[in-house]
């Protein structure tokens, strides 16, 4: 003896009929995500940053900061762009009011 249809089987059978619309709008880029680059450096300036890690582990050791050893090359590397970014971004402003007033 076959059994009737269940209900939900056919409400779900018609919504999978239905098929889906691709996506109108293009995902919108997250500015905080995480994407790879590949950085080559000459080895006396990777010698100079590790050095530069190494001081620095020991200046912090001296002082008995927390996470003093939790520095590495990679860290300091993103320092120094930031550093970078924020006197380009202090160039800039100089730039931009020097413009407003010289109008």
């Amino acid at each position: 003896m076959k059994l009737p249809p269940r209900k939900e089987a056919a409400a779900l059978q018609a919504v999978i009929d239905q098929g889906a619309a691709a996506p109108t709008e293009k995902p919108t880029i997250d500015t905080q995500s995480i994407s790879s680059y590949t950085l080559r450096l000459y080895t006396t300036k990777l010698q100079q940053l590790t050095d530069a890690r190494d001081a620095r582990r020991i200046r912090h050791r001296a002082k008995s900061l927390p996470n003093a050893s939790a520095i590495s090359v990679h860290a300091l590397i993103l320092e120094g762009i930031d550093l970078l970014l924020k006197q380009e971004a202090k160039l800039a402003a100089k730039e931009s009011a020097k413009q407003s007033t010289a109008k």
